[in-house]
């Protein structure tokens, strides 16, 4: 199969220009950037496309799309500015491009289009020419054996049965819902896709399915919009019904392609001159930029200090004072000098220095010897009930030994034990919706009330039980759920009217 070339530059350097570069530390490697210094005074110009030959984390590998397999990469593409009156501005995106011809629109939700976007999977269920329509981003993917269960958005979420037609059973704090196979339900604000069940007829313990969980599953974006929780990066999708691959020329991409960009406006050049990539993808930093382009009064490089009318050599050396003179560093710019003044404890963190609050992280951040000395707060969840907040002290960068009570389950002592408000509610039964159950008393719904105070679904003939009620068939024998009798019928009928 022939692979069509992703890039296509064509760099042209106008010799009223010079030639000048920068490093630039991506995830902890240096990167040099290469670019133009302009005519007008104080300008710098500089523009990269970065690759897996850049950084590691790129990806240049291979998809799979409905059965057929597809190349692609990602890249990162930079074009940043520095005045060095106004600081830096900075123009980065990050693209997913297809280095094969490749029909997006097909996607379906039966056949996604899934790709690893930002370090995490995207699934694309629908697409046209500038947006796509695909699951939150904070979806899970999760593998449930019959009668596991997991916390999500604060509610616990249980697969209760897997049926013989593909169908599931699925109780979300009480509420229970059957999802058919393939299919997508909203169980008590939870959106849960039956994507995928093993069923095992004689042994529903295990059974098992793959499940997709999100509360709000599906979301749309259009070419523009903001991407989630990071407001300053913004959807760059274009060329989507296209079947093409994705080249750049002139610096510009052709061909569909999937991305984010971040226009950033005029910052200045300090030790916080980073942009995070949304994810914590990659973390490009330009602090750099200051010891290339900046120089203070005495002719040093930023960040060295001169006494007295003493300056700093002429030439390559701008590191070294004439005279017998302090040099004092401030490399971190936080306004404490280190070297010979001895002002800082740290010149690599304008968050370490004497003036800085001591926070809990495992550092001097005050400069006094000491470390998280002094720190307590508040904790607890709930101050209602036999519940009540505490205190909790900093330990090596790590809040522990809190004081507070916090909820447990309810039991029948005259306490509010799982701090609602209430006392004693249904503390010796199962709570299904609003309504107390006893332990051996069943719902329309197919569900008991068991001894460990849980709700279980009724089994079939020939599941292990206890109890007669435990069973579709009210008929509990040797151990097993067995088929209905008539004389177990006429004495579950008595047993019912009179106790």
């Amino acid at each position: 199969m022939k692979k069509f070339p992703i890039i296509l530059i064509i760099f042209l350097i106008n010799l009223a220009f010079a030639e000048a570069y920068i490093p630039l530390n991506i995830d902890g490697k240096t990167v040099n950037i290469e670019g133009i210094k302009s005519a007008d005074e104080g300008i710098f110009l500089f523009n990269k496309i970065m690759t897996d030959e850049d950084v590691e984390k790129l990806r240049d590998s291979a998809i799979t799309f409905q059965s057929s397999d597809y190349d692609i990469e990602e890249n990162v593409m930079m074009n940043i500015k520095v005045d060095l009156e106004k600081g830096y501005k900075s123009d980065i995106g990050y693209y997913f491009m297809f280095s094969e011809p490749i029909d997006a629109t097909k996607a379906t939700r039966s056949r996604p289009l899934e790709i690893r976007f930002l370090g995490k999977n995207l699934k694309i269920l629908d697409a046209d020419n500038d947006e796509i329509t695909v699951y939150n981003t904070d979806y899970e993917d999760l593998f449930f054996n019959s009668g596991d269960r997991i916390e999500k958005d604060g509610k616990i979420i249980r697969l209760a049965r897997v049926g013989s037609g593909g169908a599931i059973v699925v109780d979300v704090d009480g509420v229970t819902e059957t999802i058919a196979s393939g299919a997508t339900e909203t169980v008590n604000g939870i959106d849960i896709v039956n994507e995928e069940t093993h069923y095992d007829s004689n042994n529903q313990a295990a059974s098992a399915a793959n499940l997709i969980i999100s509360k709000d599953l599906f979301k749309t974006y259009k070419n523009g919009d903001e991407y989630p929780d990071n407001p300053q990066w913004k959807w760059d999708i274009n060329n989507l019904n296209e079947k093409a691959p994705t080249i750049i020329l002139d610096n510009e991409l052709k061909g569909p392609y999937i991305g984010v960009k971040y226009d950033s406006s005029w910052e200045k050049l300090n030790e916080e001159a980073c942009v995070n990539l949304p994810n914590n993808y990659l973390s490009i930093c330009l602090s750099d930029l200051t010891d290339y382009f900046y120089e203070d009064e005495s002719g040093c490089l930023a960040g060295i200090i001169c006494c007295g009318n003493n300056i700093c050599e002429t030439g390559e050396n701008k590191e070294t004072c004439f005279g017998d003179c302090k040099v004092c560093m401030d490399e971190d710019r936080d306004g404490f000098k280190a070297g010979d003044c001895n002002e800082d404890c740290n010149d690599n963190d304008a968050k370490i220095n004497p003036k800085f609050p001591e926070i809990c992280d495992g550092l001097d951040n005050n400069c006094n010897g000491k470390i998280d000395e002094d720190l307590t707060r508040q904790c607890g969840e709930s101050n209602i009930g036999a519940c009540s907040f505490g205190t909790e002290s900093c330990n090596e960068g790590i809040w522990d030994n809190c004081t507070a009570v916090f909820p447990v389950r309810e039991i029948c002592d005259n306490l509010d034990n799982n701090c609602n408000g209430l006392i004693d509610e249904c503390c010796d039964g199962c709570l299904y919706n609003e309504k107390c159950l006893s332990k051996k008393e069943r719902v329309n719904e197919g569900i008991y009330c068991n001894y460990d105070r849980d709700l279980e679904l009724l089994k079939e003939i020939n599941e292990e039980c206890s109890f007669d009620y435990e069973c579709l068939t009210y008929n509990c024998q040797n151990k097993i759920c067995s088929e209905k009798t008539v004389v177990k019928t006429i004495v579950n009928w008595f047993v019912n009217l009179f106790g």
